[in-house]
């Protein structure tokens, strides 16, 4: 997995939201609200039973990671039922996205910390 480009997908999706509601871009948000269907969500499934799976590390990121999808998949949810106002609050710093987006991108990071150890 690349850690690096797992985070930077993952912090991408505030973009692709804001240039959703600029351009009325269509969304799915059943599957945006998936944790399983990013390369992330699917690396996590496959990894299960590896060694570095034990650790706390690894439930944290798992955690994290579906936080962030649901969180995400409400966004989507609004911009999709033409709520661009409520979309964009909750796109904003202090709401439960932000947060969520944060929480993946250290939960990875910390990840990527013990699987180079393993």
């Amino acid at each position: 997995m690349d850690f690096k480009q797992a985070i930077h997908d993952h912090s991408d999706w505030k973009r692709k939201f804001r240039a959703a509601l600029a351009e009325g871009t269509a969304l799915d948000p059943v599957r945006i609200a998936r944790d399983d269907c990013c390369d992330v969500g699917k690396w996590l499934k496959a990894s299960l039973g590896e060694p570095w799976t034990a650790g706390a590390s690894y439930a944290a990121c798992v955690q994290a990671h579906a936080q962030f999808h649901r969180e995400a998949g409400k966004i989507a949810a609004a911009i999709c039922g033409g709520h661009a106002h409520d979309a964009e609050t909750m796109l904003q710093p202090g709401m439960p996205y932000a947060a969520a987006a944060l929480q993946v991108v250290v939960a990875l990071a910390k990840l990527e910390e013990e699987a180079e150890k393993a």
